[in-house]
């Protein structure tokens, strides 16, 4: 992954919860900064509905992070979706439902 270095103004309230969740996760500000953009990003971007949940975890950066564990069972488009059983492993803020919710629309 490319990295970019850039200056930006953050609310200082911001930056010192930042902090302490910086120091609370063992993590640099930086991690925890891309984790939470990460997340937003997932929340604000519209899925196509061609995309797979692996194609969306890909474009948004989130490979290293994610794994979908039931990979080769993994159908969204089964009528049967619901029955399929599997795990996903993912960064502690990321809301794994609403990320299929959004592939299905």
């Amino acid at each position: 992954m490319t990295k970019v270095k850039t200056t930006i103004n953050i609310d200082s309230e911001i930056m010192k919860t930042i902090k302490m969740i910086a120091v609370s996760k063992n993590k640099t500000q930086t991690e925890i900064i891309n984790t939470y953009l990460k997340q937003s990003i997932i929340n604000e971007t519209e899925a196509t509905h061609k995309e797979t949940l692996k194609e969306r975890i890909k474009r948004l950066g989130l490979e290293d992070e994610v794994n979908i564990t039931n990979e080769k069972t993994y159908n969204p488009k089964s009528n049967n979706f619901k029955k399929i059983i599997g795990s996903v492993q993912a960064p502690k803020n990321f809301n794994p439902v609403k990320a299929i919710d959004e592939i299905h629309k």
